[in-house]
């Protein structure tokens, strides 16, 4: 799930400048972050780079209130 949701903010930053800007904004070196902004590598690849997941962290994603999927399996095991 987190990887999708990766891919999905990914795909948000359509243009190579913006995923520059808001990776080097996270804490992403100039390097690395135009690396992953010139790619010609798909979204979906482009999640999986250790570089994204070292930027988007499962905590970060918490954090922008993207809600867990364990939390939302209890609450649906709950009501059974």
């Amino acid at each position: 799930l987190h990887h999708r949701i990766r891919q999905l903010i990914l795909k948000r930053w359509k243009n190579p400048r913006t995923k520059i800007s808001r990776l080097m904004r996270l804490g992403l070196d100039m390097d690395s972050a135009k690396r992953i902004g010139y790619s010609r590598k798909k979204y979906w690849r482009l999640s999986k780079t250790p570089e994204v997941h070292w930027v988007l962290t499962t905590k970060r994603l918490y954090r922008w209130n993207v809600v867990p999927l364990r939390d939302l399996a209890e609450s649906a095991y709950l009501r059974y």
